[in-house]
């Protein structure tokens, strides 16, 4: 059961981050910054037994997660900072 779930973990865990910043706003950050790191901290721990035994499947959503996290941390560093100046111009007035 535990493997079952194990290879399917990056792709669900994704959504689950996706779906908590889309429907609770108030977290919307946080969740989007800490949420593809929650999800990781498993797939380190639990590699090596969910990826045994030719479990391909599970190897691919990992590295389709880990080459999609190298892009997805830089934009999401570049849209904040916009996001946070632009929200800190509209409190000062300007």
């Amino acid at each position: 059961m535990w493997q079952l779930f194990g290879t399917f973990w990056p792709a669900l865990g994704m959504v689950l981050v996706f779906s908590v910043a889309l429907f609770w706003k108030r977290i919307r950050w946080y969740a989007l910054f800490f949420g593809p790191l929650i999800v990781l901290v498993p797939c380190f721990r639990f590699a090596d037994s969910w990826g045994a035994n030719g479990n391909l499947l599970f190897m691919v959503l990992y590295l389709g997660l880990m080459a999609g996290l190298t892009f997805y941390y830089p934009v999401l560093t570049i849209v904040g900072a916009i996001v946070f100046y632009r929200r800190s111009r509209a409190r000062q007035g300007k």
